[in-house]
């Protein structure tokens, strides 16, 4: 006879397995819990010595604080998008059988063992059902399950435990509502979880800032090569500066004031988010605690109440991808424009800009298209602005000395049809030497604006 808990799995004939989770509590008890779906999701499993089924998942606390066994990835990869075809109980054993996709057929036997439940996983092979996982207690583990051998059923009916294998027990009400305002609590805790961890990637800005300032007042004893630089900060205590051992000192500087800035945007944004999480996590806290005096509508009100207004990664996707370019401000008047990508340079040099425009790329290297219009190609400011930024956003940015080929949009062309993205060739052109110049290019990069 099936357990009661399990005796559903006769009317779940193509039912596909979702998940399969495989724990064990700090004292050894194991637990296994496999989610069907049939129009609605169904849970099966055990814990212990107790055997579940239903709508709803183990709501246990010894199931919550368990930890995943080290066979569950075992479970998972031969159970996984299997559907179940037949259920059969004989010896106290209940055997599950299901259809995979790779067309090996599996089984699952649900046995009783001397305290607690245990879980053999079966494949089918020219000799029989070969065991290729064992789920349960330590003291179950007998010659009989052991893995690589073929199943054997019992020699004599397996007792079941306390009875719970032929008795009913009553179903325990779940409250619907409840379930709603679990899942909510859990996505905001998860969100508040990601927030922090942002939070404390990005750093304190004010530390951030502290270490600009030592290192620029120590600038000139850095060396290019080093990982970290040890100086005596506030009391006279000493505080670890790491910087990239291939950037050069006054890029290192550049790098630490550009995180600073980072940090310390995001920490603003971040913040605020995180005071309406916790206020939102209360809130729905407090309706869980009260859930009888709270009506469906008011529940219904509640949960379809965003916790948060779209962040701007949020805002970008539903803006679409927009221009594959990017604008970068000079002067109050004059601007440059920069390809995102290869793609983004053909649009940008070949679709967007017009004849006299000035074009900017470095020489014998990859790099983006920078554009300058033409009512600001003779400003020298502009122009030094343009090479600076091919330089940067190219592979050659760390050199003292690159060679950047200027010339007209009208002197482009591609090389043929199904040439390569970004790929043109150059019918007249004329060449500068740019040396880098980290402040200029920070400058040009905090003048970005929207295209």
């Amino acid at each position: 006879m099936l357990p009661v808990e399990w005796q559903r799995l006769d009317q779940l004939e193509r039912a596909q397995l979702q998940k399969v989770a495989v724990r064990f509590d700090a004292n050894g008890t194991p637990g296994l819990l496999l989610t069907l779906y049939q129009q609605q999701k169904i849970y099966f499993g055990f814990m212990g010595q107790r055997c579940h089924g239903g709508d709803v998942s183990f709501e246990l606390e010894q199931w919550q604080e368990a930890q995943p066994a080290k066979n569950q990835q075992a479970f998972r990869h031969h159970l996984l998008k299997a559907q179940l075809v037949h259920v059969k109980a004989q010896q106290g054993v209940v055997q599950t059988t299901w259809a995979h996709p790779d067309g090996k057929t599996r089984h699952v036997f649900l046995e009783p063992g001397k305290g607690n439940y245990c879980c053999l996983l079966g494949i089918d092979t020219e000799a029989g059902i070969r065991i290729v996982a064992f789920h349960g207690h330590a003291s179950d583990k007998i010659a009989r399950r052991k893995t690589g051998q073929l199943f054997q059923w019992p020699a004599q009916a397996l007792r079941p435990l306390n009875g719970l294998a032929a008795s009913p027990a009553p179903a325990p009400v779940r409250d619907p509502r409840l379930a709603l305002i679990k899942r909510e609590l859990k996505r905001l805790k998860t969100l508040q979880k990601n927030l922090e961890s942002d939070r404390q990637r990005l750093g304190d800005p004010e530390v951030r800032y502290r270490q600009g300032e030592l290192l620029a007042m120590h600038l000139h004893e850095i060396k290019k090569g080093q990982k970290s630089w040890s100086v005596l900060g506030e009391h006279d205590q000493a505080e670890e500066i790491p910087l990239d051992p291939r950037l050069t000192p006054s890029q290192n500087l550049e790098q630490v004031y550009r995180l600073a800035k980072k940090s310390k945007r995001g920490q603003a944004q971040l913040l605020p988010r995180l005071k309406q999480v916790a206020a939102r996590l209360a809130l729905l806290e407090a309706a869980r605690d009260n859930l009888d005096e709270l009506s469906e509508e008011a529940l219904r009100d509640l949960l379809r109440a965003k916790a948060l207004a779209p962040s701007a990664r949020r805002r970008a996707a539903l803006a679409g991808s927009g221009k594959p370019w990017r604008c970068f401000a000079v002067s109050e008047d004059a601007f440059v424009l920069v390809g995102k990508h290869a793609k983004g340079n053909d649009a940008l040099t070949f679709h967007h800009a017009k004849g006299l425009d000035g074009w900017f790329h470095v020489r014998d290297a990859a790099g983006a298209h920078v554009i300058v219009p033409q009512r600001f190609a003779k400003q020298p400011a502009v122009q030094e602005a343009a090479a600076q930024l091919a330089v940067h956003f190219s592979p050659l940015r760390r050199d003292t000395r690159v060679e950047v080929r200027y010339t007209q949009r009208k002197n482009l062309r591609k090389p043929g049809k199904g040439a390569p993205a970004g790929k043109v060739l150059v019918s007249a052109e004329e060449n500068r030497t740019v040396r880098p110049d980290p402040e200029a290019i920070a400058k040009l990069l905090a003048a970005e604006k929207p295209v």
